[in-house]
């Protein structure tokens, strides 16, 4: 099980690409702290808890799931 909390600033176009978000303002302004709040992980996929806040310091709760063996490579380097 995931332990240790650590932040990652994100732009919109990452957040996007990630599920974080359904759709990327044009604005290069819009940047989302995304905390991992727990990691389940099991043979065929991993599962994301997420706490996000915006730079205008709206937050939200997002659950991302995983399969393992269609992650991209830089999906894995963030996970």
């Amino acid at each position: 099980m995931y332990k240790q909390k650590e932040t990652i600033r994100l732009g919109a176009k990452s957040a996007q690409s990630f599920g974080i978000i359904d759709f990327a303002s044009k604005s290069k302004k819009i940047f989302y702290d995304v905390e991992v709040e727990k990691i389940i992980e099991n043979e065929k996929q991993i599962e994301l808890f997420l706490n996000v806040k915006d730079n205008n310091e709206n937050r939200f709760k997002k659950e991302l799931i995983f399969s393992k063996s269609t992650l991209s490579k830089s999906a894995s380097t963030i996970i």
